[in-house]
């Protein structure tokens, strides 16, 4: 948690560059503005779990490893209730005492972290070289927890 409170007191650029987590590529995020970009357009609408799973984490194949057989299931029928407020599990997780995601609080949910350069625990996500997220992706995430993260 220190750490992460070093991060939000950190100033700098946004620098993104396209890759999945396995990939040597980086992906530079200053933390201050780790889960606290805002972008209008996205603010405005009201985000839902299917717009998550349809734009965010089907076409970056999260879906592929996280399905109905994994551990961590975010299939469209279960991925909502195994997210929100519900405490990170996994080996290099579970001790860190953070959320997969609280509602209203982008800064303080695994799941953004996940998705961004140097995770605070675990590797990044998705795993896969062939899938990115994208800064509108993220920001989407962002926007849906910020909003309460909405089933």
């Amino acid at each position: 948690m220190q750490r992460r409170l070093w991060w939000l007191g950190v100033s700098g650029s946004i620098a993104l560059a396209a890759h999945g987590c396995a990939s040597d590529a980086t992906q530079s995020l200053d933390g201050a503005q780790r889960g606290m970009q805002s972008d209008a357009a996205v603010q405005e609408q009201a985000i839902s779990w299917i717009e998550i799973y349809d734009q965010v984490l089907v076409p970056n194949e999260c879906v592929k490893c996280h399905g109905k057989a994994a551990e961590l299931d975010l299939s469209l029928e279960h991925g909502h209730e195994n997210l929100v407020g519900v405490a990170a599990k996994g080996g290099k997780c579970a001790s860190t005492a953070m959320q997969r995601v609280v509602p209203g609080d982008p800064g303080a949910s695994l799941l953004l972290d996940k998705l961004m350069d140097m995770p605070l625990c675990g590797a990044r996500m998705p795993v896969s070289p062939r899938a990115l997220v994208t800064q509108q992706q993220l920001e989407l995430v962002r926007a849906w927890i910020a909003q309460g993260a909405k089933k």
